[in-house]
Parts: C-alpha cells; sequence; structure tokens
C-alpha cells in the first residue's frame, strides 16, 4: 500500500480441522508481519479452548 508505512497483515484459520467449530480472521493493519496476526489467533483459540484460565476481563490468569 505504501513505501512508507508497514505491509497490512491477515491470518484466516478453522478449528478443530476434522469438524469446524470456530472460525478465527485476525487483520491487523500496518502489522509488520503476519507472524502478529498468528500471535493473536493464537489468544483466541486460547480462550475459546480454555477460557476457564482468564478472568472476567479476558486477562491471562498466572499459573501457579
Amino acid at each position: 500500500v505504501s513505501d512508507t508505512k508497514p505491509s497490512h497483515v491477515l491470518f484466516v484459520s478453522y478449528a478443530p480441522y476434522e469438524n469446524p467449530e470456530i472460525s478465527v480472521t485476525v487483520v491487523i493493519p500496518n502489522g509488520y508481519s503476519s507472524g502478529n496476526a498468528v500471535d493473536f489467533g493464537y489468544v483466541a483459540y486460547d480462550y475459546y479452548y480454555n477460557s476457564e484460565r482468564y478472568d472476567s476481563n479476558y486477562n491471562l490468569i498466572a499459573s501457579e
């Protein structure tokens, strides 16, 4: 889009592979690297499958 700004990034996925029940799409304008979108996608899946690890403000609870 621009020679002076970082690229936009996109990550699209679904899970589980055999019988999808969730889809995650992450778009980060000027996000530098698709790895940043993948990292956020990981957090979305982690919350979906392990919500007990998060508090009511969606913060990861420190493991003991």
